[in-house]
């Protein structure tokens, strides 16, 4: 696994423990992507310990996470193309899994 693979995997899975062996094997050699992981872990245990009236993000705050992200050269122009190309997941009502919006 690469850099760019890491990335688009870990848009998906933010969980250390649901990451594929191949990414946990990245992980070992690519101090870059760990970082990006501890980065991503931390903001999340953060978030966590928000009261939850103040867990949910303002509608514009992505697009200003992507620029500042982008500018820092984290993310890359075909990582943006393939999250636009694929569908938001949606919560179901009445189950706990997300599907993809048609």
């Amino acid at each position: 696994m690469d850099c760019a693979a890491f990335e688009l995997m870990l848009a998906e899975v933010l969980d250390r423990d649901q990451l594929p062996a191949s990414a946990q094997r990245h992980l070992q050699s690519c101090a870059t992507c760990a970082s990006v992981l501890a980065t991503f872990e931390d903001i999340a245990a953060r978030v966590r310990r928000l009261p939850p009236d103040e867990a949910e993000p303002a509608v514009n705050l992505w697009p200003h996470i992507a620029a500042k992200l982008r500018e820092e050269g984290i993310i890359h122009a075909d990582l943006e193309s393939c999250r636009a190309a694929a569908p938001t997941p949606r919560l179901v009502p009445g189950s706990s899994k997300a599907h993809p919006r048609a």
